[in-house]
């Protein structure tokens, strides 16, 4: 599992967030080599005052073109993209499951600037 409630303390209904990364993981500029399988993807929380800060709780990707395979998003907020946020990306996404994330624009997966996720 991979989280960014940092103190392990996240309440219901996206509580008690105030330690909690911005994003999980960080896809920028990642190859067609770069191979995320099989995690928990949880507790993200795009919610900073920067713009860069409010994209993808769970995931953000921008310019690269990583495969994302057996994962689950669960439980990430974002103002844009709340388990993904794909920025001028081809990222592919293949039986991934996104269950209780929520954003703005896009809960599951945003895609802006010719992003093109395949899930």
């Amino acid at each position: 599992m991979l989280s960014g409630d940092l103190n392990g303390d996240d309440l219901p209904k996206f509580s008690n967030r105030l330690d909690n990364c911005y994003h999980v993981v960080n896809g920028h500029d990642a190859d067609r080599t770069a191979i995320l399988d099989g995690f928990t993807i949880s507790g993200g929380s795009g919610d900073g005052s920067m713009f860069e800060d409010q994209l993808g709780g769970g995931m953000v990707i921008e310019g690269g073109h990583p495969a994302v395979r057996n994962c689950l998003f669960t439980d990430n907020y974002a103002k844009s993209g709340g388990a993904i946020h794909n920025q001028g990306a081809s990222s592919t996404c293949v039986n991934c499951t996104f269950t209780g994330n929520v954003a703005v624009e896009g809960g599951a997966i945003y895609s802006a600037g010719g992003g093109q996720p395949i899930c």
